[in-house]
This record gives structure tokens, C-alpha cells and sequence, in this order.
């Protein structure tokens, strides 16, 4: 009788995996699954782990952005009953020597990187919109003074303690932004020598001084800049 011709292989593969790569190696030929031996190289599978984390990164990368393609009824039956891709064996080999995975491993992590520094900005443009958002009713750029004898800022106050502002016979210019909710938002212009004795001023009013950030324009003109 003659005997067949047995060959000996060392599968590795991700542990969640294993039942459906045990089905597809039954679908190819009979297979007699027995215990590692002694002495595995341990190097060795901890550098296949690593090169399968580095193609699982590509796959959920791959699977995160890829288009999703919508399939009519008929498609998802077909592809149900379909055996899927007929390849010989030899040509899987092939295919195997001469893929450079590493290549791909390393375009998808530049292009998430890219991807995530993208994001970063977009992050960054939004909250700078929602708080110039909040002072769209000003009308000038309070950043940008005329003179270097000149300070400005902007800020909220009570509206009673806004009352309290006008009163004062000091050398300022306190313009009315919005009012909303009992809260006013003001800006104020004042000379820098006086600046000492505004601050005061505004202290007792208690004034809540606001920053936005660095101003081209108008806030709604900066908005629809970043837009």
C-alpha cells in the first residue's frame, strides 16, 4: 500500500480567530492538529505576533475609513452562497513571498497620523469658533490698538453692576456688546496711564475679563475665515 506523502506545518494565527482558521485548513485538506514540541522558538513567535499586530492595525485601519458599499439583495445572496476565491496553492506561496506587507504597515500609520493631526486642527478650529461664537455682536477688533497708549479689552459684568460703570468720571470708553440673561458684554477702551485706576474700577464692578483667541478681524468675520 502505498504511503502518502505527510507535511509537516506551524500555523500562527490570532486566538479569536481560531475556529475559522481551522474551518478554512479542513475546506483544503485533511489536517491532524498535534501539541507544539518542546523547545518552540519563543523569538520566533514573538516577532510573528508582532507581524500579525502590525497587519490586524492595517485591517481595522483599512475597515475604520474604507468606503461602505451598500448591497442590493441580490449581491448579498451571491456573495452567501459563494465559495469565494479559487486560488492554487502554489500561487498563494507566490503571493505570500512577494507581498511587502511592511510597506503597507507603514503607509497606513503615516496616513493615520496624518489623519489624526487633521483632526487634532479641526478640534482645535471648533473651539476656537464656539467661544468667538459668544462675541460675534462686536464690531471691532479690540486686539488691535491704534496707539500703544492704548488698552482695550473685553469681558462680562452683572447688569447692575453695569450701571455702576457709567457712573464713573474716569477717562474710558465702556461700549455695550450684548446683553442676555442679566449678563453684559462690554468692551473697554481706556488710556494705559489710567490703566491702574480702570482695573480698579472694573474689580469693583466685578468684571470677568474674557481672551479669545488671536483676532485677524471682527469675531464673524474670524468665524467665517475658519469655517
Amino acid at each position: 500500500m502505498a504511503q502518502a506523502d505527510v507535511i509537516k506545518i506551524g500555523i500562527v494565527g490570532l486566538k479569536k480567530e481560531q475556529e475559522k482558521i481551522f474551518d478554512s485548513l479542513y475546506d483544503f485538506s485533511r489536517l491532524q492538529l498535534i501539541e507544539p514540541e518542546n523547545g518552540t522558538n519563543s523569538e520566533g513567535l514573538g516577532e510573528l505576533d508582532y507581524q500579525i499586530a502590525q497587519l490586524k492595525f492595517v485591517i481595522d485601519f483599512i475597515q475604520k475609513y474604507a468606503p461602505q458599499t451598500k448591497l442590493s439583495l441580490r449581491d448579498k445572496l451571491a456573495n452567501t452562497f459563494s465559495r469565494g476565491i479559487l486560488i492554487a496553492k502554489n500561487k498563494i506561496e507566490e503571493l505570500v513571498r512577494k507581498f511587502d506587507y511592511q510597506s503597507v504597515v507603514s503607509e497606513a500609520e503615516k496616513l493615520e497620523g496624518r489623519i489624526n493631526s487633521k483632526q487634532s486642527s479641526i478640534a482645535v478650529l471648533k473651539a476656537e469658533i464656539e467661544e468667538l461664537a459668544a462675541w460675534q455682536a462686536l464690531t471691532f477688533n479690540y486686539q488691535k490698538k491704534e496707539s500703544n497708549k492704548i488698552e482695550a479689552k473685553i469681558g462680562l459684568v452683572d447688569k447692575n453692576k453695569y450701571n455702576q460703570l457709567l457712573r464713573t468720571k474716569l477717562a474710558v470708553v465702556i461700549q455695550k456688546v450684548e446683553e442676555a440673561e442679566g449678563v453684559i458684554k462690554v468692551a473697554v477702551v481706556c488710556l494705559k496711564k489710567d490703566e491702574e485706576k480702570i482695573n480698579q474700577l472694573l474689580s469693583q464692578a466685578e468684571f470677568k475679563e474674557v481672551n479669545l483667541p488671536e483676532l485677524a478681524g471682527t469675531p464673524k468675520k474670524d468665524i467665517h475665515t475658519k469655517q
